[in-house]
């Protein structure tokens, strides 16, 4: 892993602002060029800080993410036997903490289903879509504490695309989702055929795992490690994600 891309900041906040700073240098790029290539969102906890910290980009700049077009990483599915308990979708939580928001609009989103009646035609679809649109300018990631990315789970193959998975016994658990759980996630291929990817990692619960995917083997136990030879693979963390790291 070449330390020129590996940055770590004094806290959450910090990393997560220079993680918005790229993607706001992105969409602006994006638009002087008048180029339309997808940016690859995730959510989850850690993202939280990122969409806030883009809004505030945003309202100082009206209209940054105006021809932006944008697509979804993965999305958790319905059960269809308990339909009134419904995990909450992805494609939800990024619209009412970010898109809704925008006071200058977006130019698209590809979304995941999560209630779709056909999950395998679904996850072919979405790679097909984001084929069309030209690819992945880049992919927004978060890491798992087993070391997932995405939903890709330990044991995922680097030629794995996007597809409908089983959810690992300790992502259901932190998620507080039912068992036997399932999920539609972009794959490695699929993540790896980005021009650039761009993970954040924060706080002591994701140390270990950030350490396996820097400093351990690279192995399907360790999905983020896969993503190692990526020319352009970027690695933001905080001071206490990064602090079992041997990191010279």
């Amino acid at each position: 892993m070449d330390r020129d891309r590996l940055f770590i900041f004094g806290s959450a906040e910090a990393a997560a602002a220079a993680v918005a700073d790229r993607l706001a240098a992105l969409a602006s790029e994006n638009k002087t060029s008048g180029a339309s290539q997808l940016i690859g969102l995730a959510t989850g906890q850690t993202m939280a800080p990122v969409y806030a910290a883009l809004l505030e980009r945003e309202q100082a700049r009206s209209g940054l993410f105006a021809g932006c077009r944008f697509s979804q990483l993965d999305e958790y599915l319905a059960d269809p036997t308990q339909p009134g308990a419904q995990p909450p979708f992805f494609a939800d939580e990024l619209n009412a903490t970010f898109f809704s928001q925008l006071t200058g609009g977006f130019g698209g989103f590809l979304a995941l289903d999560g209630q779709t009646d056909d999950p395998a035609g679904t996850a072919a679809a979405h790679r097909r879509h984001i084929a069309a649109a030209g690819g992945l300018a880049v992919q927004l990631l978060g890491i798992g504490v087993n070391g997932h990315i995405g939903f890709n789970e330990p044991g995922t193959a680097t030629d794995s695309i996007c597809r409908v998975v089983d959810l690992a016994d300790s992502t259901v658990a932190r998620a507080g989702l039912a068992a036997g759980s399932r999920a539609i996630t972009l794959g490695i291929a699929d993540i790896l055929e980005a021009t650039e990817i761009l993970l954040l990692a924060t706080g002591p619960a994701k140390a270990a795992a950030v350490a396996a995917m820097i400093t351990g083997p690279q192995s399907p136990a360790c999905p983020a490690s896969l993503l190692r030879d990526h020319p352009n693979f970027c690695i933001v963390l905080d001071e206490q994600a990064a602090r079992l790291a041997e990191i010279d």
